[in-house]
């Protein structure tokens, strides 16, 4: 009797250790996605989702715009909050691009540049001169 005893507690350790590495290389195999949203400003080019597995070196895309300056990635839609991704995060995730409007040519010969300091998300701000 203990001979069977020993043979089924054997058993249930081997299929608990079978479950755990199968969870464990599941885990590991499993690939994440980074979707990107632009807001409302055109830019060049398609943005696929990077989809890749937990850990994996990534590089974000880098955007172009004729009227816009792409300041970069971020996690929050207000741009407030840099993602500095250079591996695949564990989970899924959505980032935001940050623009910032480029200057025109009147607007740098009439005023010196003035420095916002930082990224506008989707609240773009114009400058409207009245001449009378």
């Amino acid at each position: 009797m203990d001979g069977r005893i020993i043979v089924i507690a054997a058993v249930a350790a081997a299929i608990v250790v079978a479950a755990l590495i199968l969870t464990v290389v599941f885990n590991a195999l499993q690939k994440k996605k980074i979707s990107f949203a632009t807001g409302k400003v055109k830019f060049t080019g398609e943005i696929p989702p990077v989809i890749a597995r937990k850990g994996k070196k990534i590089a974000l895309p880098a955007l172009k715009s004729e009227y816009y300056d792409f300041m970069g990635w971020y996690y929050d839609a207000a741009c407030t909050e840099r993602a500095d991704i250079v591996r695949m995060p564990s989970e899924d995730l959505v980032l935001h691009a940050g623009w910032r409007r480029k200057q025109t040519r009147r607007e740098t010969d009439s005023q010196p540049a003035l420095d916002l300091g930082g990224a506008v998300a989707h609240n773009l701000s114009f400058r409207v001169e009245l001449d009378f």
